[in-house]
């Protein structure tokens, strides 16, 4: 049997971290190999009919974000689910499917200066392998100065600062993204 570019026995967790001055947004994107997909399904299939019901999406989307912790300076950030899109059965068996999961957590307004965001994810790590990384801020009042996760990346440290309003944008010098 070829394997071809697809991931056979682990759970694939590409996590994407997006900064905003009032918010943090996580989206998720989880691709189970083929030799995992049944233990993948057991999760996410319910009622063993061929489509994935609502109910049955949305208590999946639950039980992958019970597992993920957010942190702003040492405070909890409480996620709240955006939406999520799901393939189909076979394509999730097949090893080519994925779920795709957005949730955002709101930090109220926050002071300028400087901050630190930590990301810990437990999800399936009986199955999983993980990256995880910060996208570019789409609000010019973020920038990002570091990047750092543990060696299995279920832990990702961003640290950033949030410039005063009308404060000239600043490039980052001497402490730019680490893996």
């Amino acid at each position: 049997m070829s394997a071809g570019a697809h991931r056979l026995d682990e759970l694939l967790q590409a996590t994407l971290v997006l900064v905003d001055p009032e918010w943090v947004q996580l989206e998720i994107r989880l691709n189970p190999g083929v030799t995992v997909a049944d233990a993948f399904l057991k999760a996410l299939d319910r009622d063993g009919e061929p489509a994935f019901s609502p109910e049955e999406q949305a208590a999946f989307a639950r039980s992958v974000w019970s597992d993920i912790e957010l942190w702003l300076d040492g405070q909890s950030l409480v996620l709240k689910p955006l939406d999520q899109s799901i393939s189909s059965r076979e394509e999730l068996q097949a090893g080519t499917g994925f779920v795709r999961l957005r949730a955002r957590a709101p930090m109220g307004r926050i002071a300028a200066g400087d901050h630190r965001i930590v990301c810990v994810n437990r999800h399936r790590p009986d199955l999983s392998v993980y990256l995880v990384n910060a996208l570019k801020p789409l609000h010019p009042a973020v920038v990002i100065r570091s990047q750092r996760r543990d060696e299995l990346q279920t832990t990702f440290r961003l640290a950033y600062t949030l410039l005063p309003s009308g404060h000239p944008i600043k490039t980052p010098t001497g402490d730019g993204p680490s893996g």
